[in-house]
């Protein structure tokens, strides 16, 4: 849809309302969505000449992009959802005809869907858009029937299978490995001008998946007595007397309040 609105946009509007079938309603400049639309990635391929150098996580993904890449990301959490590949072609549609400098033919852009799993949802939408299958490796797959290069990644199937570290990260039911956690340690605490990740949706169910990868003794090995008592459950919590709780350090009194709404 184009963004300003000329004398033809304006007449037509009018005979339609006039002239149409009675039997519908028309709904001039009507949004796309509520929400301002974003991508996930947009992920540029870069033109100084360069040696291709592939990644050291999704490693068979890169040499498979071409010039310009869409790349959408259905977390654990949420899964996929019905419709999600009509959106990701809708942006891939949209991105093609905003861009004829950046994509002069269309094989230009590829479209990528990565999903932490998938599910009933997701093999419900490739049958009704007729999408075809064409495995390349375990977790990565070809959708052919699309008017636009499209890939499917299934990081579940793939990290299980190139032991890909990072990627178990953003998978279902694959146990963080060490390089893993250390990673995340190392990047959960670094905030910058625009966003602070804790208090990003989701990040305590990620964080709780670092921690119960943690064996119990050595969660608690650094920890004062007093503030081992934040590892008991909120149901074991809220059984500790008040005059018990009075004991403790202002900080894990705090703490506690904070866990139990008090």
């Amino acid at each position: 849809m184009e963004t300003r609105r000329t004398a033809w946009h304006y007449f037509l509007d009018l005979l339609l309302r006039e002239c149409g079938s009675r039997s519908f309603e028309y709904l001039a400049e009507e949004p796309v969505t509520k929400a301002l639309q974003h991508l996930d990635w947009l992920v540029l391929r870069r033109r100084d000449g360069a040696p291709f150098v592939p990644g050291t996580t999704l490693v068979r993904l890169w040499a498979l992009l071409s010039a310009v890449a869409i790349l959408e990301y259905k977390s654990a959490k949420e899964g996929y959802r019905a419709r999600g590949l009509d959106r990701l072609l809708g942006y891939g549609h949209q991105y093609l005809y905003a861009n004829p400098e950046r994509l002069p033919a269309r094989n230009d852009l590829t479209l990528v869907l990565l999903v932490a799993q998938r599910n009933e949802a997701l093999d419900a939408d490739l049958r009704e858009l007729n999408l075809h299958e064409e495995p390349i490796a375990p977790g990565y797959t070809r959708l052919h029937g699309a008017a636009l290069a499209l890939l499917l990644l299934d990081l579940t199937e793939l990290a299980r299978n190139e032991r890909d570290d990072f990627a178990a990260i953003f998978a279902v039911g694959v146990e963080p490995s060490p390089n893993a956690s250390a990673w995340w340690y190392a990047h959960r605490g670094i905030k910058d001008k625009a966003m602070d990740p804790t208090q990003l949706e989701g990040f305590k169910d990620l964080e709780r998946r670092f921690i119960q990868s943690v064996p119990v003794e050595e969660r608690l090995a650094d920890l004062t007595p007093e503030e081992s008592i934040l590892a008991l459950p909120d149901a074991m919590l809220a059984r500790l007397p008040d005059a018990f709780l009075a004991t403790l350090p202002d900080a894990v009194q705090r703490a506690v309040r904070a866990r139990l709404h008090r």
